[in-house]
């Protein structure tokens, strides 16, 4: 299953309803979803207070929209789709994006069937795998280093 920025935004809207998402200091949080915080060790720590940002599509969108130049769409983008163990697996490919070339530290997190994701870069391609629950930490840890190449 492959789905594009539309589909996204249509997820964005059935995740505000199904896991009842309210804003909270200009973010769409929900408390049913364990976030992660990224240690400088690469590593994971989960945080007492559970949210998760809603906003990140919206993020994702204006980075895929950043990069549409007539061309880069036609031959570059995003993938997300699915895995059969279950989880999911995002592919952002960088080339010709300000990101092609950035350095990024592999990511792992492996606590069972149903608390793992590992996220790395390889062949100008970001890539991200998790369990069921970690497609916006996938997400946010994408853009989480997208914005530190900013600076």
């Amino acid at each position: 299953m492959r789905l594009d920025i539309d589909v996204l935004r249509d997820v964005l809207l059935y995740l505000e309803t199904a896991l009842k998402v309210e804003r909270i200091d200009g973010r769409m949080v929900s408390s049913s979803i364990d976030p992660y915080e990224i240690k400088s060790d690469g590593r994971f720590k989960k945080h007492s207070k559970g949210y998760c940002d809603m906003d990140i599509l919206n993020w994702l969108q204006e980075w895929y929209k950043s990069n549409c130049d007539g061309d880069w769409e036609h031959v570059f983008g995003i993938k997300i789709d699915t895995l059969d163990n279950p989880g999911f697996t995002v592919c952002i490919n960088l080339e010709g994006t300000n990101l092609e070339g950035k350095d990024f530290k592999k990511m792992a997190i492996d606590n069972g069937d149903d608390d793992w994701l590992f996220c790395w870069v390889e062949n100008v391609v970001f890539n991200g795998v998790g369990d069921p629950n970690k497609l916006g930490k996938i997400l946010e840890i994408f853009r989480d280093w997208a914005d530190m190449q900013e600076k």
